[in-house]
């Protein structure tokens, strides 16, 4: 491994490690409760393969010289510059998770006494921890400036953006009915909605 490449791992590895501890903070396996309602799961399994693969690649790059191949000619202040959207990034996966708390889940599922999110960054897009999600993969595909992790993690986006954000859209509808479809004239999906 090039020891040049050493401050862009140790980075990155430090950045999912503060990732997934918001997440474990804020969406605490501690706080999940009886299931009422699953929507369908059919892009779950490809969503987790995709993950899996993004994950499995990210380790390789970070712990051994396999991928080293695979680098981009990207200057070191580029590099820098997609750590800081990275970081960018986590701090607003916190926030979305800190907003959605206990309602957050890996599946999609409906809590007993579910109640729709509007506030923090659910005031502005439906699906703010999905947004976070794609500055994420932009600032790590641009500090690792590996193209094998890149492919892997927007692989894991374009799976979101294809089964999970409609599935997921389905739900709450069928869930808060006109709640939500008037919470979505009002919000984008993964944008703020420009106001008139």
């Amino acid at each position: 491994m090039p020891s040049s490449e050493i401050p862009y791992k140790v980075t990155i590895a430090v950045l999912l490690i503060l990732m997934e501890t918001g997440r474990l903070i804020f969406g605490g396996i501690w706080w999940r409760r009886e299931t009422k309602t699953q929507a369908t799961e059919k892009g779950l399994p490809l969503l987790e393969a995709v993950l899996w693969l993004a994950a499995i690649a990210t380790f390789a790059y970070l712990v051994t010289p396999w991928l080293d191949g695979f680098r981009l000619p990207f200057p070191p202040w580029l590099r820098w510059t997609g750590a800081v959207i990275s970081l960018i990034g986590v701090v607003l996966f916190v926030w979305a998770h800190r907003a959605l708390g206990r309602f957050w889940s890996p599946m999609l599922e409906i809590q007993p006494d579910h109640r729709l999110v509007t506030t923090g960054p659910y005031r502005h897009v439906r699906h703010p921890m999905y947004s976070t999600f794609f500055v994420i993969c932009i600032g790590l595909s641009i500090t690792s400036a590996n193209w094998i992790v890149a492919v892997t993690w927007f692989g894991g986006f374009a799976v979101i953006l294809r089964h999970r954000i409609p599935d997921e859209e389905r739900m709450m509808i069928d869930e808060f009915g006109d709640e939500y479809r008037e919470y979505m004239r009002h919000t984008g999906r993964l944008i703020p909605r420009m106001r008139g």
